[in-house]
Protein backbone atom coordinates (compact mmCIF):
# COMPACT_ATOMS: atom_id res chain seq x y z
CA UNK A 1 0.00 0.00 0.00
CA UNK A 2 1.49 3.44 -0.59
CA UNK A 3 2.36 5.28 2.36
CA UNK A 4 4.63 8.06 1.81
CA UNK A 5 6.16 9.19 -1.61
CA UNK A 6 8.83 10.58 0.06
CA UNK A 7 10.27 7.48 1.73
CA UNK A 8 12.08 5.01 -0.38
CA UNK A 9 10.50 1.92 -1.06
CA UNK A 10 7.04 2.67 -0.08
CA UNK A 11 5.27 2.38 -2.65
CA UNK A 12 3.69 -1.05 -3.97
CA UNK A 13 3.95 -3.13 -6.69
CA UNK A 14 0.89 -1.30 -8.86
CA UNK A 15 2.57 1.67 -9.04
CA UNK A 16 -0.26 4.85 -9.88
CA UNK A 17 -0.20 6.27 -12.98
CA UNK A 18 0.91 9.82 -11.91
CA UNK A 19 2.37 10.63 -8.47
CA UNK A 20 2.33 14.26 -7.81
CA UNK A 21 5.62 15.70 -6.27
CA UNK A 22 7.30 18.87 -6.14
CA UNK A 23 10.28 19.43 -8.09
CA UNK A 24 12.57 18.82 -5.25
CA UNK A 25 11.22 16.09 -4.57
CA UNK A 26 11.42 15.04 -7.90
CA UNK A 27 14.79 12.24 -7.32
CA UNK A 28 13.45 10.70 -4.05
CA UNK A 29 10.25 9.76 -5.76
CA UNK A 30 12.19 8.17 -8.58
CA UNK A 31 14.03 6.46 -5.97
CA UNK A 32 11.34 5.44 -4.38
CA UNK A 33 10.01 3.68 -7.68
CA UNK A 34 13.06 1.73 -7.96
CA UNK A 35 15.25 3.65 -10.17
CA UNK A 36 18.19 5.22 -10.14
CA UNK A 37 20.79 7.42 -12.14
CA UNK A 38 22.75 8.80 -13.57
CA UNK A 39 19.92 10.48 -15.33
CA UNK A 40 19.68 11.94 -18.99
CA UNK A 41 17.56 14.75 -19.30
CA UNK A 42 15.64 14.93 -22.51
CA UNK A 43 13.15 18.56 -22.70
CA UNK A 44 12.30 21.36 -24.52
CA UNK A 45 14.21 24.68 -24.61
CA UNK A 46 11.35 26.03 -22.55
CA UNK A 47 11.86 23.51 -19.70
CA UNK A 48 14.92 23.58 -19.61
CA UNK A 49 14.75 27.85 -18.42
CA UNK A 50 12.12 26.80 -16.44
CA UNK A 51 13.25 24.10 -14.44
CA UNK A 52 17.10 23.08 -14.55
CA UNK A 53 18.02 24.68 -11.30
CA UNK A 54 15.10 22.46 -9.73
CA UNK A 55 16.32 19.22 -11.59
CA UNK A 56 19.93 19.98 -10.75
CA UNK A 57 19.08 20.16 -6.71
CA UNK A 58 16.91 17.14 -6.62
CA UNK A 59 19.45 14.85 -8.33
CA UNK A 60 21.90 16.76 -5.77
CA UNK A 61 19.99 15.26 -2.88
CA UNK A 62 20.47 11.65 -3.86
CA UNK A 63 24.08 11.88 -5.56
CA UNK A 64 22.88 11.62 -9.22
CA UNK A 65 24.67 12.47 -11.63
CA UNK A 66 22.60 14.05 -14.63
CA UNK A 67 22.72 15.61 -18.03
CA UNK A 68 20.44 18.35 -19.44
CA UNK A 69 19.34 17.45 -23.59
CA UNK A 70 17.54 20.23 -25.22
CA UNK A 71 15.46 17.77 -27.85
CA UNK A 72 15.77 19.61 -31.25
CA UNK A 73 15.09 20.55 -34.72
CA UNK A 74 16.65 17.13 -35.83
CA UNK A 75 14.47 14.49 -37.24
CA UNK A 76 12.53 11.90 -34.63
CA UNK A 77 14.98 8.98 -36.05
CA UNK A 78 18.30 11.13 -35.50
CA UNK A 79 17.20 13.20 -32.68
CA UNK A 80 16.57 9.39 -31.21
CA UNK A 81 20.10 8.43 -32.45
CA UNK A 82 21.36 11.45 -30.74
CA UNK A 83 19.95 10.74 -27.87
CA UNK A 84 20.64 7.10 -27.10
CA UNK A 85 24.35 7.92 -27.93
CA UNK A 86 24.67 10.87 -24.96
CA UNK A 87 23.21 8.21 -23.36
CA UNK A 88 25.37 6.04 -23.21
CA UNK A 89 28.04 8.83 -22.49
CA UNK A 90 26.70 9.75 -19.32
CA UNK A 91 25.96 5.59 -18.51
CA UNK A 92 22.72 6.85 -18.21
CA UNK A 93 20.29 4.23 -16.45
CA UNK A 94 17.23 6.78 -16.89
CA UNK A 95 15.62 8.69 -19.15
CA UNK A 96 13.51 11.54 -17.73
CA UNK A 97 11.89 13.64 -20.51
CA UNK A 98 9.87 16.99 -19.70
CA UNK A 99 8.32 18.49 -23.05
CA UNK A 100 5.50 18.01 -25.88
CA UNK A 101 4.85 15.34 -28.08
CA UNK A 102 8.11 15.25 -29.89
CA UNK A 103 10.13 15.53 -27.41
CA UNK A 104 8.45 12.21 -25.40
CA UNK A 105 8.63 10.39 -29.08
CA UNK A 106 12.19 11.09 -29.73
CA UNK A 107 12.55 9.75 -25.85
CA UNK A 108 10.74 6.92 -25.82
CA UNK A 109 12.19 5.83 -28.95
CA UNK A 110 15.75 6.21 -27.34
CA UNK A 111 14.50 4.80 -24.33
CA UNK A 112 13.40 1.77 -26.45
CA UNK A 113 16.44 1.49 -28.16
CA UNK A 114 18.65 2.15 -25.10
CA UNK A 115 16.57 -0.55 -23.11
CA UNK A 116 16.52 2.43 -20.39
CA UNK A 117 13.46 3.07 -18.29
CA UNK A 118 11.42 6.39 -18.93
CA UNK A 119 9.76 8.85 -16.85
CA UNK A 120 8.13 11.90 -17.86
CA UNK A 121 7.97 14.73 -15.66
CA UNK A 122 4.87 17.08 -15.83
CA UNK A 123 6.56 20.33 -14.20
CA UNK A 124 2.73 22.00 -14.95
CA UNK A 125 1.50 19.40 -13.15
CA UNK A 126 3.60 18.35 -10.62
CA UNK A 127 3.72 14.86 -11.45
CA UNK A 128 6.29 12.06 -12.31
CA UNK A 129 4.55 9.30 -14.45
CA UNK A 130 6.34 5.99 -15.84
CA UNK A 131 6.30 5.83 -19.74
CA UNK A 132 8.11 2.52 -20.27
CA UNK A 133 10.44 0.18 -17.63
CA UNK A 134 11.40 0.71 -14.45
CA UNK A 135 9.56 -0.24 -11.68
CA UNK A 136 6.25 -1.28 -13.80
CA UNK A 137 7.84 -2.77 -16.86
Amino acid sequence: MATNPRQPGSFPDAVPPAIPIAACDLAMTLRGLGLSGPVLVVASNESVSQQAPAWAESFAVVAWAHRVRVCGPLPAAAEAEALAAEAARLQARLIMVVGDEPVMAAARRAATDTGLPLVAWTAAGGAVVIVAGGATG
